[in-house]
């Protein structure tokens, strides 16, 4: 009986935990805000005018006007603004403009930096000598 018990148990947890791994893969990314003019938007089909707040997914391309203006809040904090007319695809991540221009990524390199600096210090107080050695004879046994 306790078997079964354990069965049933771990297909209440398994149930209860399914439903976190099968989420929708169009979840929100980002959040769009219409600054100046008409922007439209489109997940594959055709464009419609949207409004500010509107959430945004993976995929989806804005259509910025002639005098149209809308920013890109990514869930990170990171924005990033459309001010030329044309067609812009959402991004899953905000990559910062100076990255994204070829610029550098500070943190990234110091994080790199940091990592070969640990690597480094433990190789150097690794300790070369063989070891104690062999064991030492033992004294002789008087009788």
């Amino acid at each position: 009986m306790t078997t079964f018990r354990t069965f049933l148990l771990a297909t209440a947890i398994a149930a209860a935990c399914c439903p976190a791994f099968a989420q929708d893969s169009r979840d929100a990314v980002a959040t769009l805000r219409v600054d100046a003019g008409p922007i439209m938007a489109s997940t594959g089909g055709e464009f419609a005018t949207v409004n500010t707040g509107k959430p945004l997914v993976e995929g989806e391309r804005l259509m910025v006007a002639d005098g149209g203006i809308a920013t890109v809040r990514y869930d990170n904090g990171c924005t990033r603004q459309y001010a030329e007319p044309g067609v812009y695809v959402i991004q899953e991540d905000c990559v910062p403009a100076a990255i994204a221009a070829g610029g550098v990524d500070w943190r990234g390199a110091a994080l790199i930096s940091a990592g070969v600096g640990v690597g480094a210090a433990i190789l150097a107080n690794q300790d070369d000598s063989p070891g104690p050695g062999p064991a030492p004879e033992p004294p002789p046994v008087s009788r």
